[in-house]
């Protein structure tokens, strides 16, 4: 396998999807990046904030390997380690509403 070439997704990974996707946020997968990148990026609609969500499975306790840490070491932005559902809701619920504090909301519809 080549350096940086995407491994497979976390068990707990597509549950944790649908449960963001029923709460009300966009998610798209990035796991098939790879070179470390983190696994999801999520969004409110109509509000100008992502989140990226690394996702680990608390059953295999999941660490970063080497790359991910290298990439999280380097990012400047806000980035999330998750285990759970529980855990990816309460960080998503907890940046929105830094977010808003620190920079309110500009608009409330989508840039088309």
């Amino acid at each position: 396998m080549r350096r940086g070439a995407p491994r497979r997704i976390d068990a707990n990974q597509p549950e944790i999807v649908d449960a963001l996707q029923k709460a009300g946020y966009c998610v798209c997968d990035i796991s098939s990046v790879g070179c470390g990148c983190p696994d999801l990026i999520v969004g409110i609609p109509g509000r100008p904030e992502v989140f990226l969500l690394e996702i680990k499975n608390p059953k295999s306790g999941g660490r970063l390997n080497k790359l991910q840490q290298q990439w999280h070491d380097a990012w400047p932005g806000q980035v999330a380690i998750v285990w759970t559902v529980e855990e990816a809701l309460s960080v998503l619920d907890s940046a929105a509403v830094d977010a808003k504090s620190k920079f309110g909301y500009l608009r409330d519809t989508p840039i088309i």
